[in-house]
């Protein structure tokens, strides 16, 4: 709904000032940018370098060259064993070998051939040439150590430091290994699989890119629909208000996010970046059964679920009733709606959502959930982040994005949601579990989740902060235990609507 007159008149005037002080020293950093980039092509014109877009932006402060936190990646559960050769040539052949639709002879997923350059203080990605690639040396088997877990391997290879010069991705392949064994002793007997690891840098791409690079390596009978619509439609008139309300709304989104300094009940030092990873699975038709009753979106239930684990472990390891807050808050990333397909890129926003868990009526939590996702859709806060704060933060130079990033008030907490496909096979042999997998974004961040819908089932990846918990079994039993548990109730409640 347009705004009110006065409404309009005071956004109209922030216009008028932020033009008239901010509008020379916007045009001075896109200049020098412009010329920055200019000058790469004169004195490096066989150096492939190109500039990063601006939703890369977010991503390209990351320390990848010492402990890359912003990772993507998955995780597949394969039946049987895979061999290392075979796979090498599948991977060559349907991600790297030079054939595109327009048969130019160049690579689809270019990106997978760059690496990160930078160049008077701006980031590049600079090409290397297919021949230079060493698929050896990127995709290889590998074995816990002694005494390491599961989870402990999973730290090791999202979070080792890249090779300058090489490519920002890598393939692990662990035989025998089950994610989800006993954390004392992953060689499970009668799991005589493979066990697949696959790490992306995130300047590199997103996480709805990286389901449609797994698209491409996996035979399937369904082919996801990631991108998602608008919930509100939009007539000229309200992408004119959304426009001149940029201001106010910004201006009321930073205060609900600088609520987490007063609110967060799980203060981080950000000494810590080792995480305890869980993997687990959700019955997605329970999930469905709940919406059908209630008439939310996924992503309220799941933020609710969330909410409802972490009021309980808060309540069990370090506050009472009295003293919890009202809410807690999640970032959440939302795909743009333009996102191409079959093209890694990164074309995304996202949101930082009030979870609320003092109530202890789980229904009309999951009600104040949804009211505040709508809004976040009604006011187009992500909107306005993909085009308006994003392009500015792209003018700066790699040091200072690094500084922001340092300085970080993390919200706490994360959730991320992908859409897949059904009966996933990998040269033949069948995935019965897809984890995605996303890194600790920042070391003040306690908790960081991401699940993949596929196949009648949700696999759900959670990662914790040794910070925040630092006992496996307590996360085990997050997993094993109490997500599934809060489901149930949740179902069984809403079956009394």
């Amino acid at each position: 709904m347009p705004s009110s007159l006065s409404t309009l008149f005071q956004n109209c005037l922030i216009w008028c000032l932020l033009l008239i002080f901010l509008t020379v020293p916007i045009l001075l950093l896109k200049i020098w940018k412009s010329f920055v980039i200019l000058t790469s092509w004169i004195l490096r014109p066989g150096a492939g370098l190109r500039s990063f877009k601006n939703s890369d932006i977010m991503t390209i402060g990351d320390k990848l060259y010492e402990k890359p936190l912003l990772n993507i990646g998955f995780i597949l559960k394969i039946q049987s064993k895979i061999n290392i050769i075979d796979f090498r040539s599948h991977f060559y052949k349907i991600l790297l070998e030079p054939i595109d639709s327009n048969g130019t002879g160049r690579p689809v997923n270019g990106n997978l051939l760059c690496f990160f350059k930078r160049f008077w203080g701006y980031g590049f990605k600079q090409r290397l040439k297919l021949k230079d690639i060493d698929l050896e040396d990127l995709i290889y088997e590998s074995n816990l150590r002694n005494g390491e877990t599961f989870s402990d391997f999973t730290n090791r290879f999202f979070y080792s430091p890249y090779e300058e010069g090489k490519p920002l991705w890598n393939v692990a392949l662990l035989h025998e290994v089950d994610p989800c064994g006993n954390p004392s002793n992953h060689e499970e007997v009668g799991f005589n699989g493979t066990t697949l690891l696959f790490r992306l840098h995130h300047s590199m791409g997103d996480g709805y890119s990286l389901i449609h690079l797994f698209e491409q390596l996996v035979e399937k009978t369904k082919t996801p629909a990631t991108i998602t619509r608008p919930i509100f439609s939009e007539t000229i008139w309200d992408k004119i208000d959304l426009f001149l309300s940029v201001p106010s709304t910004m201006y009321e989104f930073g205060q609900k996010t600088s609520q987490i300094l007063n609110l967060n009940p799980i203060p981080m030092t950000g000494n810590n970046t080792e995480v305890i990873y869980s993997y687990f699975t959700l019955d997605l038709e329970s999930i469905k059964r709940v919406r059908r009753k209630t008439r939310v979106h996924v992503r309220s239930i799941l933020f609710t679920l969330f909410g409802s684990v972490l009021r309980t472990i808060l309540l069990e390891q370090k506050l009472n009733e009295n003293n919890l807050p009202n809410y807690i808050f999640t970032a959440h990333s939302l795909p743009g709606p333009t996102h191409p397909r079959n093209k890694m890129c990164n074309d995304w926003t996202v949101g930082v959502f009030k979870v609320p868990i003092k109530n202890p009526n789980v229904l009309e939590r999951l009600e104040e959930t949804e009211q505040d996702y709508l809004e976040f859709q009604r006011k187009g806060i992500g909107k306005i982040i993909k085009s308006v704060l994003l392009p500015l933060m792209s003018l700066l130079p790699v040091t200072l994005l690094q500084k922001i990033s340092d300085l970080e008030t993390n919200v706490g907490t994360s959730w991320s949601a992908i859409v897949g496909g059904n009966d996933y096979k990998l040269l033949g042999h069948s995935i019965p579990h897809i984890w995605p997998f996303v890194g600790l974004t920042s070391p003040k961040m306690a908790v960081v989740t991401i699940s993949l819908s596929h196949s009648q089932k949700l696999d759900v990846t959670l990662g914790i902060n040794r910070e925040f918990l630092s006992d496996a079994g307590a996360v085990n039993r997050i997993t094993n235990e109490l997500f599934s548990k809060e489901l149930e109730d949740l179902v069984n409640i809403s079956d009394r609507l």
